[in-house]
């Protein structure tokens, strides 16, 4: 059971939850009337296609890209301490050109007739959550149950269902609201669904009804996708069982068919390594609800743009599409750790960054799949809260970032 797993790993919290959810009289697993059992579908069974297909009761599984190794560690441009801090060392591994990158799995698109639908993506059949690893990643594995902002499984199990009879891509995800994983998890898994439907233009898109006008541009318009083909439902009142549903996979983080469906739809709009130019701050202080505050935003900007040059960019005062085209003709981007970095997936080699802070190794795994050259000033804080960066480990990584090679020596 999941629950004796997450309290082997010490996710006490969380197992407790579950443990008393889905414990009966006994100690055997009994569902409350029309609730989770906290039962999960680990391996989901599938047979295999070469094109989209239904069948009441079954389910078809497009392999549509094989097993493929994340791309190559690329040395770091500077790290102020890879042994201090928490996350150090983390990052200093994602920067080893000698240790060998991860295998990731096989990318594929599965065809159901039987799922439902809820929350922020929780898959469903028979009343039993999916946790198959390739369409829930790890960490939302671990925080399956109780946390009713994100997943919370005891709940949604009660909601009534409504059906949806067309063809219907779900690509929800943990923090479906959320820009970066919007950039790292929708986006990309929308591409590998199209791509799997070939000429097949009936298709439809499942989003939430709470979902944000700028996360609809981001991932419905920007994608050609007409916004009539939405199909809104209320997560906080139903779940939706999909009659012809079309599910992606996880592309992890990040197998390389991340590169080839961004760039398939995205490149071809950025400058030659020699060309960029220019040093960009990104600036996080008109970013509201948010649960980190750098209290001295305002003087590292002055840093950056009165002795460095950099140019102070607001992103969410842009479209979207000059956001992307910032990052694809900057020659360095620097920004306090944050969703708005993730935009750095849509640019090609010759990019520097330049990330203040760090709670995980995402931008760095960004920046090995896309050969950018990066730099972290870690020591001194934690971007948690309200904190304070310290000004001059900001100018000694801006130091070094401005004064390397965006080309790996």
């Amino acid at each position: 059971m999941l629950a004796r797993y997450l309290a082997r790993i010490g996710m006490r919290t969380v197992a407790n939850r579950l443990a008393h959810s889905s414990m009966g009289a006994g100690g055997r697993t009994s569902a409350a009337a029309g609730g989770w059992s906290g039962e999960t579908i680990e391996q989901l069974i599938s047979v295999p296609t070469c094109s989209p297909r239904w069948k009441a009761g079954e389910v078809f599984r497009a392999e549509l890209f094989p097993p493929g190794r994340k791309a190559t560690h690329k040395p770091a441009l500077y790290i102020d301490d890879h042994v201090s801090t928490s996350i150090g060392p983390a990052i200093k591994e994602m920067h080893d050109p000698t240790i060998a990158p991860r295998l990731e799995g096989a990318i594929s698109c599965y065809f159901t007739s039987d799922i439902a639908v809820s929350g922020n993506g929780l898959l469903w059949r028979d009343q039993k959550v999916i946790t198959a690893p390739d369409l829930m990643p790890r960490y939302w594995y671990y925080l399956l149950s109780g946390m009713p902002d994100q997943s919370a499984p005891e709940t949604d199990a009660l909601l009534p269902i409504r059906v949806i009879k067309e063809p219907c891509i779900c690509a929800l995800g943990w923090g479906s609201r959320v820009y970066g994983h919007i950039l790292i998890e929708m986006i990309p898994r929308l591409l590998l669904a199209i791509r799997a439907m070939a000429d097949r233009s009936d298709f439809t898109v499942l989003l939430r009804s709470d979902t944000p006008p700028w996360a609809i541009d981001v991932a419905i318009r920007q994608l050609d996708i007409d916004t009539s083909r939405i199909r809104f439902f209320d997560a906080n009142k139903e779940r939706v069982l999909l009659s012809r549903g079309i599910i992606p996979s996880f592309l992890g983080y990040f197998h390389p068919a991340v590169q080839l469906l961004i760039d398939s739809k995205f490149a071809g709009t950025e400058v030659p390594c020699h060309q960029r130019s220019g040093l960009i701050y990104l600036a996080r202080t008109s970013v509201t609800g948010v649960s980190r505050r750098a209290t001295n935003e305002a003087t590292l900007m002055k840093i950056a743009e009165n002795e460095f040059g950099a140019r102070v960019v607001v992103p969410e005062e842009l479209p979207w599409p000059e956001q992307v085209n910032l990052f694809q003709h900057a020659e360095a981007i620097v920004g306090l750790y944050g969703s708005a970095l993730h935009t750095a997936l849509f640019s090609g080699p010759g990019l520097k960054l330049g990330i203040v802070g760090a709670l995980n190794t995402g931008q760095s795994q960004i920046a090995n799949l896309r050969n950018h050259r990066i730099a972290y000033q870690l020591v001194g804080f934690t971007p948690s809260g309200d904190y304070l960066v310290p000004e001059d480990g900001f100018r000694s990584m801006l130091t070094a970032l401005m004064t390397s090679s965006a080309v790996e020596q």
